[in-house]
């Protein structure tokens, strides 16, 4: 029936036509200050070229609803290979995690 499908559809949450960065605190698989700097600028530029806007977040010191917020919307999550990667499971369908590993990992 067209109609359940319809309403099946209207459930699948809004994409918005955001990069979320998700950062972390501390030394361990992280950037170095400069490549951070740089990686921000590219992802910056590049979607706002597409119209998509960009935003970092650390999750630490955030509740977790604040969490699964943060990425419930979001087109592309981009983040270091590590636990602050699970709340990506409530991005929404068709969204896409980027996972960076460590260069020695």
């Amino acid at each position: 029936n067209v109609h359940k499908h319809l309403r099946r559809m209207s459930r699948i949450p809004r994409i918005q036509k955001k990069i979320l960065f998700l950062d972390r605190k501390g030394e361990r698989r992280s950037f170095f200050p400069e490549s951070k700097v740089q990686l921000f600028s590219l992802l910056r530029e590049a979607g706002e070229k597409r119209g998509f806007t960009f935003e970092a977040v650390t999750f630490e010191g955030m509740t977790a609803r604040e969490q699964v917020a943060a990425v419930s919307d979001c087109a592309i999550a981009v983040g270091i290979h590590g636990a602050q990667l699970v709340n990506t499971i409530f991005m929404p369908p068709l969204s896409v995690l980027v996972e960076l590993f460590p260069y020695s990992f």
